[in-house]
């Protein structure tokens, strides 16, 4: 055993071919390279930059206080969870359907390349163009005027419950 009373100064490489134990704090006043694993069993606390220059796998949660960037893709499994507000700075892609259990609102313009089918009623708060054939399967319902600039028909019987003005 050796027992030292002050301060021990090693003027080369020490040796310790087993266990080192340190009972207080410890400072390196350069780097300090560790060969295989290590295991920290408390809080790890970093004043300046962490850098990996590998894979990093943490097995629990990721907290963080402030911003994150990510400078390429991020890929996440499993579901995904955004409590606030979601801002694309690009085009937004969905590979597969988007389930939207609340209102979607669109400033600016909507552009559907294939069919729209909407389940229950539909409200248009204003003019309805429609370019090409508008096709009806059930029953169609005006309850004011109906204005039509071109010529009219009807492929079965016109029933008219009130009075008829016809002009020519």
């Amino acid at each position: 055993t050796l027992q030292v009373g002050g301060k021990a100064e090693f003027m080369s490489d020490a040796s310790f071919n087993s266990n080192l134990f340190v009972a207080g704090d410890v400072s390196f006043n350069s780097n300090l390279n560790v060969t295989n694993e290590t295991i920290l069993e408390s809080t790890l606390q970093i004043g300046g930059i962490a850098e990996f220059v590998s894979d990093a796998s943490l097995n629990s949660n990721l907290l963080v206080a402030g911003d994150v960037s990510f400078n390429s893709n991020l890929n996440v499994t499993n579901q995904t969870v955004l409590e606030s507000t979601i801002q694309v700075g690009g085009v937004a892609e969905f590979l597969s359907d988007a389930s939207f259990n609340s209102n979607l609102l669109v400033a600016g313009d909507v552009s559907f390349n294939s069919n729209l089918n909407v389940t229950n009623e539909t409200v248009l708060g204003s003019t309805l163009k429609v370019v090409g054939v508008a096709e009806f399967v059930s029953d169609a319902s005006f309850n004011s005027n109906l204005l039509v600039a071109g010529d009219v028909s009807f492929n079965s019987k016109l029933n008219v419950i009130e009075q008829t003005i016809l002009e020519s």
